[in-house]
């Protein structure tokens, strides 16, 4: 056995979205993100109906990422409650695994509040170095950049260019 130590990170962040649990919801999709983000490619490796299901496999290009520049990453849902929580995780090339959460609770005003959870674990020295790189602002930014994506497709019932 060796003496490496995993690193553990989270980060999270709330997104203010327009819309209802029913209509989110679908969109938090490996296929169905094609529709609401530009950038998003993907590769459905398993999935019974196409779409987001419970442990639906998918493939993406860590370059494209932004975060690992791994070939390959893999992701699986791993949990499905629709349509309140997702969860996927994400396996990166011996660099670390990502637990991603996305909960939607009702607000008061009728909008959802979508909060986006990630726990980062290392699973070499390399990825111990890329989490500990990451910082809440990015994140922020990121998770951000999506809720004003989302809230257009919502409004528009197209991608925002």
């Amino acid at each position: 056995m060796s003496d490496f130590k995993a690193t553990r990170r989270t980060l999270s962040h709330k997104q203010h979205l327009n819309g209802t649990k029913e209509q989110i919801f679908p969109l938090l999709c490996p296929t169905r993100e094609y529709d609401w983000i530009a950038e998003w490619a993907c590769e459905l490796v398993y999935s019974d109906s196409g779409f987001a299901e419970p442990n639906c496999v998918f493939r993406t290009d860590g370059a494209v990422s932004r975060i690992s520049g791994a070939e390959e990453e893999i992701w699986i849902v791993s949990r499905y409650e629709s349509p309140t929580r997702i969860e996927f995780v994400k396996f990166s090339n011996g660099l670390f695994v990502i637990k991603y959460e996305i909960d939607l609770v009702e607000t008061e005003d009728g909008g959802i509040t979508a909060t986006w959870t990630q726990h980062f674990t290392g699973l070499s020295e390399a990825g111990n170095d890329m989490i500990a790189a990451r910082r809440q602002e990015d994140y922020d930014a990121v998770i951000a950049a999506l809720e004003g994506k989302m809230n257009y497709y919502l409004r528009h019932g197209d991608m925002m260019r």
